[in-house]
């Protein structure tokens, strides 16, 4: 029982850490096309459109880490 909670731990904590660094990631990008404005983007609602899926991204890893935080917790 120890060795699979200790399996399950090191897993674990490396599926968060990869969801960190992809949280990171996403970060960068959203902040990246933040930045950007292209000329066919007057209308501040496609600006708002074009940076959805950014915003989508980060709160999915968001909600990634924090769940795998809560699984990390439950763990013996």
């Amino acid at each position: 029982q120890k060795n699979r909670d200790g399996a399950r731990r090191r897993i674990l904590e490396e599926e968060l850490s990869g969801e960190e660094k992809a949280l990171a990631q996403a970060k960068a990008e959203l902040t990246q096309q933040e930045s950007i404005r292209t000329g066919d983007e007057r209308n501040y609602q496609r600006v708002l459109d074009r940076l959805q899926k950014y915003k989508d991204a980060v709160e999915r890893h968001e909600k990634n880490v924090a769940a795998l935080k809560r699984e990390l917790n439950n763990v013996k």
